[in-house]
């Protein structure tokens, strides 16, 4: 765990703002609901926590927080460089440019490389280069792991790995998850609750899988993925692209809570709905609503709806968001026939 209190005064600045800038959870409209059946419907109450690699620094978009900060002393002069989606790409970006006074001046060297795939969305690759990151596309025949691992050796650059490193669960386990918690109790939301979250990195889902189980046990944890290359969402991974994140999900997460099925035209629909109710929602975040929302009418089909039932009677989900519509605008209206 990082110790506040021997950090020097720049990060511990950092560490504060990283400990108190979470937004609220906040109640979703009817629209999260919308394609439900109404005698489900009228049961589930849907809340997110909306994190954003812009507005907010969190253990969500920066996940090897502790590591960055423990060592940043020793990173003058250094690149960072490291494999994203996008998010942590964001925050990474953001990260160093608080350490900006560690670049050396005569080199000009220092920033951080976000290595990317290179269908990665161009919104998504314009929020990187806007959070001051530089990006390097991954070639063929490698995954982005691979390559930010390769080049990390080959030129010297300091890699934050946020597959691999334990900070991802710690930043999790001191930043996101506790101000969940202090947000539930300030709701008053049943403890038995589902806890919704696209599969990444899946630090969220392996962190929240541990976390609850030490302090709120009856909360069931869902990792929403893609089954299908082709529809995959971006900030999302399909089932056979977990398995290179390091974490490992399947022994924390049990099978039947891995939810797939949601393609990419479903997703984007339930994120436009959100939208329009002027609810922050980007395309993870119409993944995740409407993977949970299949699993709760699935539950219902197969006879087993009293698992999901809080003691209100009423079933609670609990989501996390990552990003607005804004990064992925232009993708979500090409795949809707919509304008731009």
């Amino acid at each position: 765990m990082i110790i506040r209190n021997k950090l020097p005064e720049r990060q511990r600045r950092l560490y504060d703002m990283l400990k108190h800038g979470l937004p609220p959870i906040i109640r979703l409209p009817e629209s999260a609901k919308a394609g439900m059946d109404p005698a489900i419907a009228k049961n589930v109450d849907h809340f997110a926590l909306a994190l954003s690699g812009l507005s907010s620094f969190n253990g969500k978009t920066i996940p090897a927080a502790g590591i960055c900060f423990l060592e940043a002393e020793n990173l003058k002069g250094r690149k960072w460089i490291g494999a994203t989606s996008g998010n942590a790409g964001v925050g990474f970006g953001l990260l160093q440019g608080i350490f900006e006074a560690d670049v050396d001046p005569r080199t000009k060297s220092g920033g951080f490389i976000a290595v990317i795939d290179a269908s990665t969305p161009q919104g998504k690759q314009e929020q990187l280069t806007l959070a001051g990151a530089k990006i390097l596309y991954a070639p063929t025949g490698k995954s982005p792991i691979e390559y930010a691992h390769l080049m990390a050796d080959q030129e010297g650059h300091f890699e934050v790995n946020q597959y691999l490193h334990r900070g991802g669960l710690e930043a999790q386990w001191e930043f996101t998850l506790p101000h969940i918690e202090r947000e539930v109790n300030r709701l008053g939301i049943p403890f038995r609750f589902l806890f919704s979250v696209a599969l990444g990195t899946t630090s969220t889902a392996v962190a929240a899988s541990i976390y609850f189980r030490e302090v709120l046990p009856d909360v069931q944890v869902l990792g929403i993925a893609s089954d299908k290359e082709e529809e995959k969402v971006p900030g999302s991974r399909t089932i056979l692209g977990l398995g290179e994140t390091g974490f490992n999900y399947t022994k924390e997460i049990p099978s039947e809570r891995i939810i797939t099925g949601v393609s990419k035209r479903e997703a984007a629909i339930m994120s436009r709905r959100l939208y329009l109710d002027l609810v922050p929602a980007g395309w993870t975040s119409g993944l995740v609503i409407q993977g949970t929302n299949n699993h709760i009418a699935q539950m219902y089909k197969s006879g087993r709806s009293s698992e999901i039932v809080g003691p209100n009677g009423r079933t609670t989900v609990v989501s996390v968001f990552i990003d607005g519509p804004l990064p992925y605008a232009k993708e979500m209206n090409h795949l809707l026939g919509l304008a731009a």
